[in-house]
């Protein structure tokens, strides 16, 4: 069985990808595993599989590029963001997916980036385009309107 490799590091420790296996194999390459996707949240059964040691944290999102992030929603956003720069610091490394690898897991790759650097929204994203590979048709991450925005417009995250 071929290894899980769609993951792109973007920062030391800091990792964004698509829907893992969930396997042994993850606890080899990473200590936390953010699903992001709403249509992929791992069910209970489905996690049997990953060691003890992994922290997996559940934080749906949807890909709608027409559905505005909730103040609520901001919140809760910039808080992950401070919890797993908090732990890339203390040198845990992190993997945030979604479906593709592409949006939801760019919004919240982009802010924990902010979060754990210091640097503005337009810097994180433009890290996050450079560094996470791009679709078969060129596509860059963080191509949902809405989240390229959102990040864009965040002050640096304290």
């Amino acid at each position: 069985m071929p290894a899980y490799t769609d993951y792109d590091q973007i920062y030391t420790n800091l990792y964004q990808g698509s829907y893992p296996k969930l396997d042994k194999e993850l606890s080899d390459h990473f200590d936390i595993v953010v699903f992001t996707a709403v249509e992929k949240q791992p069910k209970a059964a489905a996690l049997k599989g990953v060691p003890k040691n992994v922290v997996i944290r559940k934080f749906p999102l949807d890909d709608d590029p027409c559905q505005l992030i909730t103040r609520k929603q901001s919140a809760e956003l910039l808080h992950l963001a401070k919890e797993l720069a908090y732990h890339l610091r203390n040198g845990k490394r992190v993997l945030i997916t979604c479906a593709m690898g592409m949006n939801r897991s760019g919004l919240v790759t982009a802010l924990t980036l902010m979060a754990a650097t210091g640097c503005h929204g337009k810097n994180a994203l433009e890290t996050v385009r450079a560094r996470r590979r791009p679709m078969d048709d060129g596509t860059r991450a963080l191509f949902n309107p809405i989240f390229a925005r959102f990040v864009q417009t965040q002050p640096p995250i304290i």
